[in-house]
């Protein structure tokens, strides 16, 4: 299916699109209390949109660290125990294995939403 700039291309912007669904779950996690879910999920479509675009059509890196950190976000907010530790320290070290730096940035924030 085409080179291999072509795919990474594809894989990037698939992993980009594939962070709505986390940003879903942490939106009705969040919004539950409230009934505000929807909203909330429109807010971060909203602003995720733009860095989302300029970010999903490069084959680098950030995509698939933008995936990662924002799922171990979600199970920073969704989840609780050892489960939720586990989670958070698997996603965490994957993210770190593709760029540490990002990683290391991101690591205050989720523990604070933890």
């Amino acid at each position: 299916m085409g080179d291999i700039a072509f795919r990474a291309n594809l894989f990037s912007a698939a992993v980009v699109a594939a962070i709505a669904a986390p940003l879903l779950w942490m939106s009705r996690a969040i919004g539950a209390r409230r009934g505000a879910w929807p909203g909330l999920f429109a807010v971060g479509i909203a602003l995720l949109g733009y860095g989302a675009r300029l970010q999903a059509h490069r084959a680098e890196v950030y995509g698939l660290v933008a995936l990662l950190l924002f799922l171990a976000l979600v199970a920073a907010v969704r989840w609780t125990g050892t489960r939720a530790s586990a989670a958070l320290g698997g996603l965490v070290g994957l993210a770190a294995a593709v760029h540490p730096l990002l990683a290391a940035a991101a690591v205050p924030g989720i523990l604070l939403a933890r």
